[in-house]
């Protein structure tokens, strides 16, 4: 069933079923109910910090009787807005990674790399 993530039917290419297969370690009623509780927390303050943010991103104007240009209300000290926007680049998981830390292994021999990855044979070379 679409629905049932716990058990799916098995059938061999035949057509032939095999039986019903069910999670070999599913987690207890307990660990489910605390596991609710914890996704819960967690979205009732993602949408908490949703709604600050929201209110952060709105421009205000100062109320104008004559035509003028606008004038943007909410100063902000350049020190807070570098304080935001560091926390905001330290928040950012992909700027954080370190790709290169860990090098890479040397593709297989079987398989077809391009030229400039193929070791260089050629005088004994590596």
């Amino acid at each position: 069933m679409p629905h049932h993530d716990h058990e799916i039917e098995v059938w061999d290419l035949a057509g032939r079923h095999l039986g019903t297969a069910h999670l070999a370690d599913a987690a207890t009623p307990e660990q489910f109910d605390e596991l609710r509780r914890t996704r819960t927390v967690r979205a009732r303050r993602l949408r908490e910090e949703t709604k600050k943010a929201e209110a952060l991103r709105r421009q205000r104007f100062a109320p104008a009787t004559t035509p003028t240009p606008a004038q943007r209300l909410g100063a902000v000290t350049a020190a807070e807005a570098d304080q935001e926007l560091a926390a905001a680049s330290d928040s950012d998981m992909a700027a954080l990674a370190l790709p290169d830390l860990i090098p890479h292994a040397p593709p297989p021999d079987d398989w077809n790399t391009p030229a400039s990855l193929r070791p260089d044979i050629r005088e004994g070379k590596p």
